[in-house]
């Protein structure tokens, strides 16, 4: 009795052995972070410092897209072929719209970034890179990538609409004058704007885009600011009732950095 509890004894041991062998040759089988190597999961590979350059690619790489809407732009990663995980790609944009902002990559490599627009047309730069090693600034063997953004005017649709009165900016009188037609191909209009708190006096040259829908309308164009050169604008109005005050909405801004907003205090807005 007592040899066969040795052998049993022995045989416990062999085979506990045998699992604990097992185990470290499956636990080494797999693939994680700067050991995993040109051929490891995607889902386990980190950046290896050891192991090349990493690439840093913006997706689009050029894009168009109507003012005030959101652009998105797509970074990946890669070293070797393989998708980076968990790195932070730091993003800059220039240009019609000044921000900056980051997104992290995910097992495929991937993050995205999105920003607004501007209101009126124009473009921008957007440079990007990689920081491998999460310091917050870009380093010499860190991988940069640039993607362009033109923002431009939708197209017309038909249309008319016109309007005159006040609205009340900080306590302050501005009184205007507007109107604007489409017949979705050719766009004609005009507007004053009179700023009585500044003295900025604003003068519509042309009306280039007019988009209307519902009770809304926008329209687009051109502006001489205070006489000096031409410079773009923008309209936004609102027709939420005939008889306007207390109701309608004016809006205007112009390339030159001038902007007013409110509801009418008098006069009225018709979308027609």
């Amino acid at each position: 009795m007592t040899a066969l509890r040795r052998n049993g004894t022995r045989h416990r041991k062999t085979i506990s052995l045998a699992l604990a062998v097992a185990a470290i040759a499956v636990l080494f089988s797999i693939p994680i972070g700067n050991f995993g190597g040109a051929g490891a999961s995607a889902a386990y590979y980190y950046y290896n410092p050891g192991g090349g350059p990493a690439t840093l690619v913006l997706m689009p790489a050029a894009a168009t897209n109507t003012v005030g809407t959101t652009h998105t732009v797509t970074a990946t990663v890669t070293q070797g072929g393989n998708p980076i995980e968990s790195v932070i790609v730091n993003f800059s944009v220039t240009g019609s719209v000044t921000l900056g902002g980051s997104c992290t990559t995910d097992a495929n490599g991937m993050c995205s970034f999105s920003y607004s627009g501007p209101a009126l047309p124009g473009a921008d730069v957007i440079t990007a890179f990689a920081d491998l090693n999460n310091n917050g600034t870009r380093d010499a063997d860190e991988p940069t990538a640039t993607a362009t953004k033109a923002w431009v005017l939708p197209a017309s649709t038909t249309g008319h609409v016109t309007g005159g009165g006040q609205i009340s900016v900080a306590g302050d009188d501005v009184t205007f004058g507007f109107n604007a037609k489409s017949t979705g191909g050719d766009v004609k209009g005009g507007c004053t704007v009179v700023d009585h708190d500044t003295g900025t006096k604003i003068k519509c040259l042309d009306a280039t885009a007019l988009v209307q829908s519902g009770n809304e309308a926008t329209i687009y164009g051109h502006a001489s600011q205070d006489g000096g050169p031409a410079t773009t604008y923008v309209i936004r109005v609102v027709d939420n009732g005939e008889s306007g005050r207390g109701q309608d909405t004016f809006s205007i801004e112009t390339g030159s950095g001038y902007s007013a907003s409110g509801t009418l205090t008098a006069g009225n807005i018709q979308v027609h």
